[in-house]
Parts: C-alpha cells; sequence; structure tokens
C-alpha cells in the first residue's frame, strides 16, 4: 500500500461512503510508532495555518483571546495539538470502558485522519459561504451530522465495536458530559 495523492483521494471518497473501511484502512497504515502523534501534529499545523489566514481575511474582533492566539501561530498549534492528543486519550479510555480493544496511537492516526478531512470540508464551506451566503447554514448543520457518523464510525472501528449506533449514542452522551463538567468547572464571568 503507497501512501500516495491517489490513495488518500480514495480514502477520502471511502470516508464518506464507507467510514468504517476508511477507518480499517488508516488502521494499517498506522503500525509505525510515532505516526500518531506525527500525524497529529501535522494536522494541527494545518489547522493553524488556516485559522491565521482566515483571521487575515476576516479577524474574530469581538474575542481579545482569539486575536491574541493569531498573532501566536505556535501557542495555537500548542493549544490544538494538546486538545486532539487529549481527546484522543478520551476516545480511548472511554472505549476501554466499554470493553473496546482500542490504543492511543491508532486513535490518534484516526483522529488526525478526521481532522484533516474536516479542514478539508471547513475550506469548502468557506468558498461555499462567499458563493453562496444563504447556503452555509443548512450544509454546516449536514457537515456536523456527517462528522459525527464518521467519528462514532472510526470510534466503532478502532476499539472492534459491532454497531456504530451504539458508538453514536456513547459518542454524544460522552461530549454532553464533557461540556457540562467545563461548564461546571469555568469560572463565572
Amino acid at each position: 500500500m503507497r501512501l500516495d495523492a491517489g490513495f488518500l483521494a480514495a480514502l477520502a471518497a471511502l470516508r464518506g461512503t464507507n467510514p468504517r473501511g476508511a477507518a480499517r484502512q488508516v488502521l494499517a497504515l498506522a503500525g509505525a510508532p510515532g505516526l500518531g502523534f506525527l500525524a497529529t501534529a501535522a494536522v494541527a499545523c494545518l489547522s493553524v495555518i488556516y485559522a491565521v489566514l482566515l483571521g487575515k481575511l476576516a479577524p474574530p474582533l469581538g474575542n481579545p483571546m482569539m486575536m491574541e492566539l493569531l498573532r501566536q501561530p505556535f501557542v495555537m498549534a500548542g493549544f490544538q495539538l494538546a486538545g486532539m492528543v487529549f481527546f484522543a486519550g478520551i476516545v480511548t479510555g472511554i472505549g476501554r470502558l466499554f470493553g473496546g480493544q482500542g490504543r492511543l496511537g491508532p486513535a490518534l492516526v484516526l483522529l488526525a485522519w478526521m481532522n484533516f478531512l474536516t479542514l478539508v470540508a471547513q475550506i469548502v464551506l468557506l468558498v461555499v459561504m462567499l458563493a453562496i451566503p444563504s447556503l452555509p447554514v443548512v450544509f454546516a448543520l449536514l457537515l456536523i451530522a456527517a462528522a459525527l457518523w464518521i467519528l462514532a464510525s472510526f470510534i466503532a472501528e478502532l476499539h472492534g465495536f459491532s454497531g456504530t449506533f451504539p458508538t453514536l449514542g456513547a459518542l454524544i452522551g460522552s461530549l454532553l458530559l464533557l461540556a457540562t463538567l467545563i461548564g461546571a468547572s469555568a469560572p463565572p464571568m
């Protein structure tokens, strides 16, 4: 199996039609030691480049913290990388609580691939938003729903779970619980 542009394009197409098959193909590449962290770091850097370029086009004027992060791309990349590693750890840990077999390295590779394709979708969304201003809301909602389904499929494949729907339910429940815990621990404004 060669990791070239044709393979990546075929894998991207497979992600939409057969996400578990795409996850199996990505997991087949995940055997190299350190690949998960390397892929995660590369995607974090690409995400920061996109954010900085987007910030130049449309600065987030109402968000001083984001403005400061855009002026410090290395710090932003560090936060992005830490967030992705943390999420991969959560995916691995919660999956193992439910009897899954996933490990952190393969989880990082899967999440890096997912984040890369989500970044491409965000760029497409930006182009659509510029071309047809009323369509992006619908497109964004479809993108979120598709991303959740694909992420649940990837997690199910990572852990060897038989069903994607139960994994989707556990994913949504875990995200809601995590959001509640973060919201409850945040200092009052």
